[in-house]
């Protein structure tokens, strides 16, 4: 069942755009998550990848951008009692969230405001604990990345596709929290890591990466 799931059907160019990267991305999804685009699984538990910490219970759909294939949640779904606020800038795009380990360091923060939640956000002591940087990462989105036509080059997952800027390199919507369904599990099932991507990759996707590098080349 979960190999039909994986297949690409009619209709699946107007999810992806057409762009190899994201076809990769919707057939990794399908392929070791099950997870269908366009369902809206209410009561389902999204957790971390590594630590097993419950993330969200339930999320709104999986959406397909430029930087990878993400769990889009809703605020109000997201267990903040089991996470910790990493401190950025002004001058950001969204506010990172980690799964709250032990000693984790920081500020004490709260859930972000006109959020509810069960138990509040995690307190953070001063110390930081370590790994603490490969716990799964939310994103609780501030403003939308139109105008940014290529992602951040931080991840195996990211391709310049160079999109149009009025779009910007995926369609995130402010007030929402994205993980990446790479480091989420769903269902007891759970994404290879970046080192193995290469399970994902094709002959048509293979055939995709090389004409990108001669393209590349030749400019």
């Amino acid at each position: 069942m979960t190999e039909g799931l994986a297949l690409e059907r009619e209709g699946d160019e107007l999810l992806t755009s057409g762009l190899w990267n994201r076809r990769r991305d919707l057939r990794a999804v399908r392929k070791h998550l099950g997870l269908e685009l366009g369902l809206d699984p209410a009561d389902v538990e999204v957790r971390c990848a590594r630590t097993d910490a419950v993330l969200a219970t339930g999320y709104r759909r999986v959406l397909l951008g430029d930087h990878g294939p993400y769990l889009e949640l809703d605020p109000d779904a997201v267990r903040w009692e089991n996470l910790r606020r990493v401190h950025a800038g002004d001058a950001r795009f969204y506010d990172e969230w980690r799964v709250a380990v032990g000693g984790d360091g920081g500020d004490a923060v709260a859930a972000p405001e006109n959020v509810s939640s069960r138990a509040g956000a995690h307190n953070d002591s001063r110390a930081k604990a370590p790994n603490a940087e490969d716990t799964a990462k939310l994103y609780h989105q501030i403003k939308p990345v139109s105008g940014q036509r290529n992602p951040p080059r931080d991840s195996a997952w990211a391709v310049a596709n160079n999109r149009p800027e009025h779009e910007g390199y995926a369609a995130y919507v402010p007030n929402k929290v994205y993980v990446g369904a790479f480091d989420a599990r769903v269902r007891g099932r759970a994404m290879p890591t970046p080192r193995a991507n290469a399970c994902f990759l094709d002959d048509e996707t293979l055939d995709g990466v090389a004409q990108k590098k001669k393209k590349s080349a030749n400019l």
